[in-house]
């Protein structure tokens, strides 16, 4: 399988300075997008030897940030390169800078693409462990069993934290060519965005535990039906 990282960060450079190390080995290509003139940003991506794209679509006609535009830019520059190419086996994972994938995560994919439980068709999400201090994070690394205590566990429902789905998939194929082009929603504050493009694969049925149960959280999303 081939995973290209889609990965945006702005004003966000010391945040992506510690995942990026951490989660750049997991893709065969990761793209970073910033805004233009974010030289702290650009300076970490240098240093892990990532390409990085400026770019001006975050604030087009007037956004705030508009990370659909981004992100379909970021989807014509692979596909251009790799649509024709017969890559039937490629993947994007759009990810956020603040996210540290866990150590399995790319060996787990292979797994399941080579025992054939992975849906090509289906659209992938994640559970988000919140960590939200050094000193949490430093629980965190050391492990054991008291790593996760106190973190809240978020449901996934396919924020644009994480998303992965193949390339040509149905879903997206019919997006792509519905929409010329231009998949993702392009909305003006990126509230709406993520969870609108995942909504094109359906209702999710998945409905995993958290920590603690997502009707007492403030952060909360409908239940399935």
């Amino acid at each position: 399988m081939r995973i290209d990282a889609i990965c945006q960060s702005t004003g966000y450079s010391d945040m992506l300075a510690l995942t990026l190390p951490q989660n750049k080995g997991f893709f065969d290509s990761i793209m970073v997008y910033t805004k233009r003139g974010d030289e702290p940003t650009k300076a970490v991506c240098a240093k892990e030897r990532i390409a990085c794209e400026e770019t001006d679509r975050f604030t087009q006609n007037g956004s705030v940030f508009n990370r659909g535009a981004v992100y379909n830019e970021a989807f014509r520059y692979h596909l251009l390169r790799r649509w024709g190419s017969g890559e039937g086996r490629q993947w994007f994972c759009i990810i956020d800078s603040d996210i540290i994938l866990p150590p399995g995560f790319r060996d787990t994919l292979e797994v399941m693409e080579e025992n054939g439980s992975l849906e090509t068709e289906c659209f992938y999400g994640a559970r988000r462990w919140n960590v939200e201090t050094m000193e949490q994070y430093e629980q965190v690394r050391r492990g054991g069993d008291d790593a996760m205590k106190g973190l809240t566990l978020f449901r996934g429902y396919g924020y644009g934290y994480l998303q992965l789905f193949r390339a040509r998939s149905s879903t997206f194929v019919r997006l792509w060519n519905e929409t010329k082009g231009n998949p993702y929603l392009e909305w003006r504050d990126g509230s709406w965005a993520d969870c609108a493009f995942r909504l094109n694969w359906g209702d999710c049925p998945w409905n995993p535990p958290t920590q603690p149960p997502d009707n007492i959280l403030d952060h909360t999303v409908p239940e399935p039906v």
